[in-house]
């Protein structure tokens, strides 16, 4: 078991058994420990082993294999990198179907002064849009 996987794993035992879950929002896993969310790295370097590509990394597929699990929708946080000749980087989320559909993707806008370092700033300010089953 991953570190991801530990630190939600043990997320979950502690939680409450719920009937049904609709929604599971987990923050930025840190894979440095399993103990511990977020992340906090000083440069562009020293995060760069942990960047992910577009909504299709290790966390996007634990999302997806989590999300097919619980039977929910889940939305996770991550460090990503565009594949393109100039990458950019951003402090990212995506939120997966149980079917496995990629439901939103986010850029953080407003970023914390940790991540001005190594992210640029997503166009938009909010996530605006609908999720089918929330919210309602």
């Amino acid at each position: 078991m991953g570190l991801i996987d530990t630190y939600i794993h043990t997320l979950l035992k502690s939680a409450c058994p719920l009937p049904s879950l609709n929604i599971f929002l987990s923050p930025k896993p840190n894979r440095l420990s399993p103990k511990t969310t977020g992340y906090n790295f000083p440069s562009l370097p020293s995060i760069t082993p942990f960047l992910e590509p577009t909504t299709s990394g290790p966390s996007t597929r634990w999302a997806l294999s989590t999300a097919e699990r619980l039977h929910c929708n889940v939305t996770i946080g991550y460090p990503e990198t565009t594949l393109t000749p100039r990458p950019n980087r951003y402090n990212s989320a995506v939120t997966v179907s149980p079917s496995g559909a990629i439901l939103a993707h986010y850029r953080k806008h407003f970023l914390y002064y940790t991540d001005e370092s190594w992210a640029e700033e997503g166009k938009e300010r909010f996530f605006e849009g609908t999720i089918e089953g929330l919210g309602k």
